[in-house]
């Protein structure tokens, strides 16, 4: 991690900080082996019947009261109002403060995106003891701080990263977009029979492997009511806004889904899957992030001192936090649906949240070829053991569901 700790910092940091830095990155090294090298947590674990060993680890747990609160600091690098990331996390940090009680102060702090490390630095000096990096590209100034001040439990909202000093989190919005693609698959073979072009368009605001997970699981949603139906990928472009939409329109596209909720999406537009009538966008649900459930749990365990048991047994592997529909971490809307299609969905989601079902599970292709073979695909027996795609697999996709037609850069 010599990029997170330059030789530079030699000359200007103390001898125990540059002893900190390498142990840090020594660590930073080996974490960056690979994504099969990282422990990836779908759940908090609960607290434990503290007896024997657990009773000494949990022992040295501080204890948080309302005069001696837990400070929990939350770093943002837009305004609140101008983000559909930024507001999604905010929602979340004042659940925590309506759910947790007086012993627990959060605060928020918002700083441009070149000026991470001291925002960082003033929730340490106003006595946060945990603070959530809320956007990926902080991950580097998150580990700065985490050598920096080792007490402070500093984590960073991402997936896929390999940073053993700051645990990361995300939510698994694929599972909620593979429901908002059968959802979509459904209300379009109701809603544009006939004659109309079975295509349904997806607006893709980042490239990167989130983007790509929550894309593919849509595309899956989408094939397994109509497998002949295609998704048409457009790519937003800030040089040239809305043109989407007049390709859409040359396509006969009558439906989309726009459900990026990256920090360069604004909140001026509603993410959401739409029904395009007459030049109006009729709104039909939308998968969304429920931060407070997560946050809420996090804290929890800090309080409980869940938190402190890896941190005792000297667990120097990457962590990452990975909550999905289980958890309520991640969710779906669907207003306008009728009652049928509600009760497919609620069949669906109850699968994903007990185990027997995920969406990148059995037979699986790309636009190159075959990801998943199931053994038995060419017969005439159905089996309920479906292979599902490696946790690691999942984290590094980089490829495009058979029925995208569209291209996006890896």
């Amino acid at each position: 991690m010599y990029r997170n700790f330059p030789i530079k910092t030699i000359l200007c940091d103390s001898e125990e900080q540059v002893i900190k830095n390498i142990r840090t990155a020594s660590a930073e090294l080996i974490a960056g082996s690979g994504l099969t090298d990282t422990f990836y947590f779908d759940s908090v674990p609960e607290a434990a019947d503290q007896k024997g060993l657990i009773s000494k680890l949990f022992a040295g747990t501080k204890r948080y009261t309302a005069v001696s609160p837990l400070k929990v600091g939350f770093i943002y690098d837009a305004d609140i109002d101008e983000s559909r990331w930024i507001d999604s996390h905010e929602a979340g940090r004042l659940l925590v403060d309506e759910m947790t009680g007086d012993n627990v102060v959060t605060e928020a702090y918002i700083c441009e995106e070149n000026n991470v490390c001291d925002a960082i630095e003033k929730a340490v000096s106003d006595g946060c003891g945990i603070v959530f990096t809320v956007s990926p590209s902080m991950l580097r100034d998150a580990v700065k701080a985490s050598v920096k001040y080792p007490d402070v439990k500093i984590l960073n909202c991402s997936f896929g990263k390999t940073a053993a000093s700051v645990r990361c989190y995300y939510g698994r919005m694929y599972e909620a977009s593979f429901l908002m693609g059968i959802l979509a698959a459904d209300r379009l073979l109701t809603e544009c029979s006939g004659n109309v072009q079975r295509k349904i368009g997806y607006l893709a605001r980042t490239m990167d492997n989130t983007s790509v997970r929550v894309l593919n699981a849509f595309a899956v949603g989408v094939s397994m009511i109509d497998p002949e139906c295609r998704i048409s990928l457009k790519c937003d472009n800030p040089n040239a806004p809305h043109r989407y939409r007049r390709e859409w329109a040359k396509e006969g596209v009558q439906m989309f889904a726009d459900f990026d909720c990256s920090s360069v999406a604004d909140v001026s537009t509603r993410a959401g899957l739409f029904l395009i009538k007459e030049d109006k966008d009729v709104y039909l649900g939308k998968p969304y992030f429920n931060w407070g459930k997560y946050y809420v749990q996090m804290v929890q365990s800090v309080l409980s001192g869940i938190w402190d048991i890896s941190e005792k047994m000297k667990i120097s592997v990457p962590t990452n936090y990975w909550f999905g529909l289980s958890t309520g971490v991640v969710d779906i809307i669907t207003p306008k649906a009728p009652y049928q299609t509600k009760k497919l969905l609620a069949f669906m989601k109850n699968a994903i949240v007990h185990g027997g079902m995920d969406p990148f599970s059995g037979e699986l292709r790309s636009k190159d070829g075959i990801i998943i073979q199931q053994s038995n695909s060419s017969g005439s027996r159905i089996t309920a053991d479906q292979e599902k795609m490696k946790t690691s697999e999942i984290a590094a996709m980089e490829w495009l569901n058979e029925n995208i037609d569209g291209e996006f850069e890896f």
